[in-house]
């Protein structure tokens, strides 16, 4: 008995001069897929700071010829800014740059304060938080607009992508607060935190923090992030928090924080 390739296919069992030819194994070979990788989103600053920036997001497509491969979902930040970043295969979307009296630099940067700078985005994950006013706290920067691109304080909005099966705004920062009268400015579509935490899932940053008369209405966490794989056809690989079709798709998704695996088949 001998193991041999016809073409593509794997023939077990041949033997030689009879050609009989049983448990017969189509290799399909490498596996093309597409990929969403967005880290986890900032916290927003206290008092004078300004609001969290997205998580960075990546998306695109790879041929794997098997193997696993390392999936982790960063958390979003908390005031500690213990924000984390997500990863699959080698690509890595960057955590979120947290907000503060000046903005802090990441996937996409967090807002500044007082008449301060906002962080610096990552090219090709995010854009730049917003500055602060005098009055306004900066906008986070979104993955696909920098914060305060629609109005002071406003965060940047995120960008779309259908790869799980719906269209959904990933990644966008959070709002600033209008110090004069005690007003939060809106978050960036895609989770970007409106007097909130960044939405779970999305990469969205948190809102600036404050007071309202004597009292601090608390830390604004930032979103976790979220990975998400998919190929054309039926499943042929395992790995994921939920693994489904979606006309002619299977769908791979990550949401659980911390660490996973893809692993091709066949």
């Amino acid at each position: 008995m001998q193991t041999v390739y016809v073409g593509n296919t794997l023939i077990n069992d041949v033997m030689l001069g009879s050609q009989r030819m049983d448990d017969v194994l189509t290799r399909n070979g490498p596996l093309t897929i597409e990929y969403l990788v967005v880290g986890g989103g900032a916290s927003g600053g206290t008092d004078d700071e300004g609001a969290g920036g997205a998580g960075g997001l990546l998306s695109g497509s790879l041929i794997l010829s098997g193997s696993s491969y390392t999936v982790i979902v960063g958390q979003g930040g908390n005031q500690d800014n213990t924000q984390k970043p997500s990863w699959f295969y080698n690509l890595s979307g960057l955590a979120g740059g947290k907000g503060g009296a000046i903005g802090s630099n990441g996937g996409s940067g967090g807002g500044g304060g007082n008449s301060s700078a906002g962080g610096l985005g990552t090219v090709g994950q995010g854009f730049n938080g917003g500055s602060g006013s005098i009055t306004i706290w900066g906008g986070g920067g979104g993955a696909g607009e920098n914060g305060n691109t629609d109005g002071q304080g406003y965060g940047g909005d995120g960008k779309q992508s259908s790869i799980d099966g719906t269209l959904t705004f990933y990644a966008g920062g959070g709002g600033g607060r209008n110090s004069s009268n005690n007003t939060y400015l809106p978050g960036g579509e895609g989770g970007g935190g409106t007097d909130s935490t960044g939405s779970a899932n999305t990469g969205g940053g948190g809102a600036s923090g404050g007071h309202i008369g004597i009292s601090f209405t608390g830390w604004r966490n930032g979103g976790s992030g979220i990975v998400v794989v998919r190929y054309q056809g039926s499943q042929r690989a395992i790995g994921g928090d939920s693994v489904y079709d979606d006309n002619g798709y299977t769908i791979h998704k990550y949401t659980t924080n911390g660490s996973g695996s893809f692993t091709v088949l066949y």
